[in-house]
């Protein structure tokens, strides 16, 4: 019978789906069953005869003491507490087991049964959705803090949450997020800072200088945070502190990853671990919270940027107003001086008009009575005294009646009559009257009307001959030889008139300025041929008061010719 119980035993310990390990009172490995081998790597060889307490993890005396406590409490055959133990794998891995022991036989022979199976997959899944629930709970309050703070002034709050959801997720003792504002070959700024040590923030301000570095554990991966930085690639470096006997550091295992976006560095991730490694499956489990610290930093640059243009836009709006302001009063200036100098001119222009008047009653009473002396008998110095008499009062005149006709433009009192008038006869009688000084100085006037021309117009037939003849009588005044042409032609939608001399001409640098108003060619011109310097200006404004142009053509020693357009209005 007792040989039938051991052999089912004996059975029950070679076909169990679980691990079954017998050790005395000193974890000495007495038997080790088939599905232990399976489950740790080992063969029962190997293991029978080795300590239990090697196969854990990193046996510490404290849960040994625990776990032998524990065991001492169980009666006979009674199942003890259910452990979760990490075991190492004959590969070197690590296998999470759980673990029941029983006691059997008297506590002088005491001999401890346990029965394990494999965990390991089961606590992977439940660390990934544990981890996994970490995450989302995390994006989901970060995503919302974010988007209610609408200044974006919590952006360190927000990456010290997500640099806490990173440690517990990959299970590391240091960490840190910062932003990057500029990086150059010397120096890296940063902006916002979230470091799981107190001291990381002013230690990585401080970067790339030399020098002692206040934290040992910060000192060790400082080197390693500026690769990431110059390559903008991620770094896993392993036993970063082999050499450690009095166990002076903390890091064992570095991670550090470049944020990027749009090709460009914003940020960097560090994290350390005392003891296990990172891998590539680490930085892909956290890569969702690394894209949302990207786009926290992108927005919050947005952001920064909308506040500053918003201000940029204010202080623009505030000097365009304080500008606009100024401009209104400078214009209410400007009009306030421009109705003076307006009235003022109106009143120049009145009382000269009125001067005028006034001075040419009695001198064309001075002309009559000229001519009546003139007309009766005077020796030859008495009859050269009063054609002097007779000539001054004429230039006078002339001047009066200019200075009227300025004044009356000026004015705005300037009448154009519309009537009909034969500009062929216009013409011709100009060049009738002129003839007599043209001859005095040798010199012949030509009329040229073209044929396709009518000799019918609308217009004001007083101003056009008024214009016509100050040009002529310019020209005859200014050529000793030659000729004087008047040419009459047709455009296409004026009626162009030229006066050409074979005069002194005008310099080119004169030309523009010649239709101002007292401009003559030079100094010289007035003392030798005389005038006002007012007859080419009130041409331009007459000719401007009629819609048309004038302008000329000259080239110094050979001539000008004198041109203006007026709108074309033959009659019906």
């Amino acid at each position: 019978m007792l040989m039938n119980s051991e052999a089912n035993l004996r059975a029950l310990f070679n076909h169990s789906m679980h691990g079954v390990i017998s050790c005395n009172k000193k974890g000495v490995i007495e038997s080790f069953n088939p599905a232990a081998e399976q489950i740790l790597g080992y063969s029962s060889d190997e293991a029978i005869g080795s300590n239990f307490w090697d196969l854990l993890e990193d046996p510490q005396l404290g849960i040994e003491l625990i776990f032998t406590d524990d065991l001492r409490s169980i009666d006979d055959a009674k199942v003890g507490n259910k452990y979760e133990l990490n075991v190492k794998h004959s590969d070197g891995s690590l296998r999470r087991i759980e673990l029941r022991v029983i006691r059997i036989g008297h506590e002088s022979e005491n001999l401890y049964l346990g029965v394990f199976h494999d965990i390991t997959i089961q606590k992977e899944i439940e660390d990934t959705l544990r981890n996994t629930n970490i995450i989302l709970d995390t994006l989901t309050r970060v995503e919302s803090q974010f988007i209610i703070d609408k200044d974006k002034s919590n952006i360190t709050e927000i990456f010290m949450e997500l640099l806490t959801s990173l440690l517990a997720v990959t299970q590391s003792s240091h960490g840190i997020i910062a932003q990057i504002t500029a990086t150059s070959d010397q120096i890296t700024s940063f902006g916002h800072i979230a470091a799981s040590e107190a001291g990381w923030k002013e230690e990585l301000q401080n970067l790339h200088e030399s020098g002692e570095r206040k934290d040992v554990n910060f000192a060790l991966i400082a080197p390693l945070l500026q690769k990431v930085i110059s390559k903008s690639q991620p770094l896993i470096a392993d036993n970063i502190n082999p050499s450690d006997p009095y166990k002076k550091y903390q890091v064992k295992h570095f991670l550090g990853i470049p944020l990027i976006n749009k090709d460009k560095l914003v940020g960097v991730l560090a994290l350390v671990h005392p003891e296990h490694p990172f891998d590539e499956e680490t930085i892909q489990f956290i890569l969702p919270i690394l894209q949302v610290c990207i786009i926290i930093m992108e927005d919050y640059e947005l952001e920064i940027e909308r506040i500053r243009s918003k201000q940029m836009l204010k202080e623009r709006d505030e000097k365009l107003t304080a500008y606009v302001k100024t401009l209104a009063g400078k214009n209410r200036e400007l009009e306030y001086a421009r109705d003076q100098a307006l009235s003022a001119s109106r009143s120049k222009s009145a009382f000269l008009a009125t001067m005028s008047h006034e001075i040419r009653t009695p001198l064309n009473g001075i002309m009559g009575m000229t001519e009546l002396i003139l007309n009766t008998e005077l020796d030859e110095i008495q009859e050269g005294f009063a054609h002097t008499i007779y000539n001054s009062a004429e230039v006078l005149l002339t001047l009066i009646n200019e200075i009227l006709d300025l004044s009356k433009i000026e004015a705005g009192q300037l009448e154009l009559e519309s009537i009909n008038y034969n500009l062929f006869e216009l013409i011709k009688e100009t060049a009738d009257l002129l003839s007599p000084k043209a001859q005095e100085r040798n010199l012949q006037i030509n009329i040229e009307y073209s044929p396709d021309l009518p000799n019918e117009f609308i217009g004001d037939p007083f101003r056009v001959r008024q214009i016509v003849t100050n040009l002529v009588g310019n020209a005859i005044k200014f050529t000793e030889k030659g000729y004087v042409a008047v040419r009459t032609l047709e455009t296409s939608d004026a009626i162009r008139i030229e006066i050409q001399d074979t005069g002194i001409g005008v310099k080119v640098e004169r030309q523009e300025s010649i239709f101002e108003t007292f401009s003559q060619e030079d100094s010289t011109t007035s003392r030798k041929y005389g005038g006002s310097g007012l007859g080419l200006a009130i041409c331009k404004k007459l000719v401007k008061a009629m819609n048309g142009r004038i302008g000329l053509e000259s080239e110094e020693g050979k001539g000008s010719t004198f041109w203006l357009e007026l709108p074309k209005q033959p009659t019906k």
